[in-house]
């Protein structure tokens, strides 16, 4: 059953308040850079890349592993312009630093203790390199397309779809092996229509995924190319068909294997919280709502924009289940998995709304005597557990059927949708925690 705890102040660094106000400015990932198993944050400041370790059961003090992929140091002045990743490149269990500057793809490997100094793997894939202008019209990503245990390079290009695989200390030439994905082939914005890379069919093997306005599309990885594309859910896109999930920005997605099966799912954030679209391996299943929390709606934590607020998905502790990571105003806020990989159930909102009123009560009385940066609240909130729903606790996700779930939302009048002229149209809808948006439940 997949489940998570609720978010719990794990540092307080990385966060608007400590001056990390914007994505595009001060990109912040997540990866295993020492090879210990659990997902470290890396943070690329004004003056170096910092990163803070993870305990399993915190993140430890930041400290600058290399003095490059900054703003004021190597001139990495934004995302967009400059876009990084970490990812293992060389097969050592680490993650590395992949940086596409203005001549080169720089790469600085993790030692597990700092960064090497920035290497040019290849001429190709940066802003003066091949033309790569934009990461929001020319995205570029990294993923195992051929199954050997290193991280290889995927670029969308004008015409074509772009790989570079890895040799362990280089990057190949690039080879246009899809045409699909393109500017040319109506994918002219990463924020309107995303792409990423991931094993949704659980072969060991990178496949590309894109969000447009259909939904999901899918090319799988046959290691020396990719298939044709084919729609693998009519959810996640930026229509009102496919979801309403109109901008990376606002509803960000990813995929990434959360119910521990070895198959990539989509997780997205929208309105509400979290939606999960499991993988069968021929195609997404039926999203649902499984944390109220991390959502756009400040009912579900005002996390409204992903250049301000990031979220990222790594395992936090070391158990093989991949957490939630939140960069809100105070610091990284961390949403632990309790995942048994058996069932995944969607949220009973009316018992949520009623536990977090009284868990809200409950903490605000108990941490009265502490300042504004502690976080008393957070630890309060994350073990709280209130009659109001009994044996439900405020850290996990209700247990509740698919069925019973839209059948109770049908009841109370939640959802009333008009088609006009062949569009679904949406009118008020009282969401049971007291909030009213014009859309409906399973939109972003």
């Amino acid at each position: 059953m997949l489940k998570f705890l609720y978010p719990a102040l794990w540092i307080s660094q990385f966060g608007v308040d400590q001056g990390w106000s914007s994505f595009n400015e001060n990109p912040r990932l997540v990866g295993d850079v020492d090879g210990d198993g659990k997902s470290d944050v890396i943070g690329f400041a004004n003056d170096g890349t910092y990163v803070s370790l993870s305990s399993g059961k915190d993140l430890g003090i930041a400290k600058r592993w290399v003095s490059n992929y900054a703003r004021s140091a190597g001139g990495w002045a934004s995302y967009n312009q400059y876009p990084r990743f970490v990812a293992d490149v060389n097969g050592d269990k680490k993650a590395d630093i992949v940086g596409f500057g203005h001549d080169f793809t720089w790469v600085s490997i993790s030692t597990g203790s700092w960064f090497t100094e920035p290497s040019p793997w290849v001429k190709n894939y940066a802003y003066a390199a091949g033309g790569w202008s934009s990461f929001d019209l020319y995205p570029r990503c990294l993923g195992d397309v051929n199954g050997d245990g290193k991280a290889d390079i995927i670029g969308f290009g004008g015409e074509y779809t772009w790989i570079s695989y890895s040799t362990g200390y280089s990057f190949a030439s690039p080879q246009n092996l899809i045409s699909e994905f393109s500017v040319a082939s109506g994918w002219r914005s990463f924020n309107d229509t995303p792409r990423w890379a991931g094993d949704v069919n659980g072969d060991g093997k990178a496949d590309i995924i894109g969000f447009n306005s259909s939904g999901v599309w899918v090319s799988l990885s046959v290691g020396t190319g990719f298939l044709a594309p084919t729609l693998w859910s009519g959810w996640f896109g930026n229509s009102d068909d496919a979801g309403h999930w109109t901008s990376f920005d606002q509803f960000p997605r990813f995929v990434r294997d959360v119910n521990g099966d070895g198959k990539a799912d989509i997780v997205g954030f929208g309105l509400a919280g979290i939606y999960v679209a499991l993988s069968n391996g021929q195609g997404f299943d039926y999203p649902l709502l499984v944390m109220f929390h991390y959502g756009k709606l400040a009912a579900a934590g005002g996390w409204n924009s992903f250049d301000r607020h990031p979220r990222m998905i790594g395992d936090a502790n070391g158990d093989r289940n991949n957490d939630i990571f939140g960069f809100g105003i105070a610091g990284v806020h961390v949403a632990l998995s309790l995942n048994d990989a058996n069932a995944i159930n969607p949220i009973n909102l009316k018992s949520i709304k009623a536990n977090s009123t009284a868990c809200d009560a409950k903490c605000t009385s108990e941490c009265k005597d502490y300042g504004p940066r502690s976080n008393c609240l957070d630890k309060c909130k994350a073990t709280c557990d209130c009659d109001a729903i009994g044996d439900t606790k405020q850290s996990e996700v209700g247990s509740f059927g698919v069925w019973i779930w839209i059948v109770s939302f049908a009841i109370l009048g939640i959802i009333m949708l008009n088609y006009f002229k062949g569009m679904r149209k949406s009118k008020k809808i009282r969401y049971d925690f007291g909030e009213e948006s014009e859309t409906p439940y399973i939109r972003a």
